[in-house]
């Protein structure tokens, strides 16, 4: 009820031009298949995506947190299968830890990620090794950490001679490539497509970040509870591998196998990674069972203050995700400035034959169709012949943070080099601000002239 509440309030959503990359990807998909099967990267995500994204962002939304609260629920299952105490705690834990509430409440691809993850986990509690085995081959097509994951669970299914179920661990990757191979007539398209180098473009960071971020994204408790879980294990390692092989392979395996993943890609500027710390709500349920699991070992030394304690880091579960983020979310600083140029564009685009547009959110406000090449697209599409032909009249939204980087087009592009386009809009932010790669915020509309 209270991600609900928080997703009507909210202006905005955490992820910026991600949320509405995919929002427009899963809605259009349906009408233009290429959407999908451009890129293999959460093209899972988009296809599942497309029905409730028919009845609006809103509704994503309200699908997203649907998925964390069911996360929510199988986290209490597992723990049963544990056979631990105080389920009810990981529920709070998890759908109160900062980042996995505040990512609840948009439409980006962590949520469901999370939800496919402990379902497979539950599925192997329940000795349904087929059945997770195939859910788990279509884990990297919704993210393409599921690739690396994956990996975990053979070391699992390989201590558990479950060899026949290897196989099914390619189903995923060989349905998405015949399916996309008319596509990009390559039938390794799915791995040829994915991510590349992009660390000249989002530059790269130190390798411990992602840990040192763990407050913003974890929260106080689990920063501090979650290495002394570690710990624990590591000092329980043998007893662990005899009689707790999910936990301590799968469960551990996966959420800290996340974690040197993106300090590693974050490290060496691979993956296309901007260092967002946000993609650890993908394995926040992970940590709250983690947590229960700590807290169950000592529960026996101290149980005249078990009940307080309990009750305090529930009460500080919630208390730190209200207070590192902050609700209602407002428009963001890109976001606000994309929306007063789109009021003052409204004369323009009413008569224009084709719209180009860089920011997502423009052509979210427009209601354009970005796969509808002949009428709109993105900057990708604007290649020096799609100028050319452009009609008398065709509008080119540009802004600098999409522009001169995923866009390649420099800021004074269409000043110095096309003449044929006139400014017609320019808007500033009322603080003016940088974005990727130290470029001054703006936007501009151009109309050919």
């Amino acid at each position: 009820m209270c991600i609900l509440v928080c997703i009507i309030i909210n202006q905005d959503c955490a992820g910026g031009e991600d949320n509405m990359s995919l929002y427009t990807r899963s809605r259009f998909g349906l009408f233009h298949p290429i959407a999908y099967f451009r890129e293999p990267i959460k093209i899972l995500f988009a296809m599942i995506m497309a029905i409730p994204s028919q009845l609006g962002f809103k509704a994503m939304q309200i699908t997203n947190a649907v998925l964390a609260s069911l996360s929510a629920w199988m986290v209490v299952k597992i723990i049963y299968k544990m056979e631990l105490k105080n389920a009810w705690l990981a529920v709070l834990i998890t759908l109160f830890s900062p980042i996995y509430f505040l990512i609840s409440l948009t439409v980006l691809s962590e949520i469901m990620f999370s939800f496919f993850l402990i379902l497979c986990i539950l599925l192997l509690y329940n000795k349904k090794y087929i059945w997770t085995a195939i859910i788990l081959s279509f884990l990297p097509f919704i993210r393409s950490e599921g690739f690396v994951l994956m990996l975990v669970f053979i070391v699992y299914f390989i201590t558990e001679k479950q060899w026949k179920v290897l196989p099914l661990l390619l189903l995923g990757t060989i349905v998405f490539s015949i399916s996309g191979y008319s596509y990009h007539n390559d039938i390794m398209w799915v791995f040829h497509k994915n991510y590349g180098d992009a660390s000249n473009l989002y530059g790269h960071g130190e390798l411990l970040d992602f840990v040192k971020g763990s407050k913003g994204y974890n929260g106080p408790i689990l920063t501090i509870i979650l290495p002394m879980a570690l710990v624990a294990a590591l000092f329980k390692l043998k007893y662990l591998l005899n009689h707790q092989r999910i936990f301590i392979i799968i469960i551990m395996g996966c959420y800290f196998g996340f974690l040197l993943l993106h300090s590693y890609l974050w490290w060496k500027g691979q993956g296309a990674s901007l260092g967002l710390t946000r993609v650890m709500a993908s394995v926040i349920p992970l940590a709250g069972i983690i947590a229960v699991w700590f807290f169950n070992q000592f529960e026996k030394y101290m149980r005249k203050l078990q009940s307080y304690l309990y009750i305090l880091i529930a009460a500080g579960s919630i208390y730190f995700c209200f207070t590192i983020n902050h609700f209602p979310v407002r428009l963001d600083q890109e976001h606000t400035v994309v929306a007063k140029l789109y009021e003052l564009s409204k004369p323009y685009l009413q008569k224009a034959p084709q719209i180009k547009f860089n920011s997502t959110y423009f052509a979210f406000l427009a209601d354009l169709d970005p796969y509808d090449y002949e009428k709109s697209g993105d900057c990708l599409t604007v290649k020096k012949n799609v100028l050319d032909s452009m009609k008398p009249g065709s509008i080119i939204q540009y802004e600098t943070h999409f522009g001169p980087n995923e866009c390649s087009t420099d800021t004074d592009f269409y000043d110095k080099h096309r003449p044929d386009f006139e400014k017609v809009v320019e808007v500033y932010p009322d603080v003016p601000f940088k974005v990727l790669n130290g470029y001054d915020y703006k936007n501009v509309l151009y109309r050919k002239k």
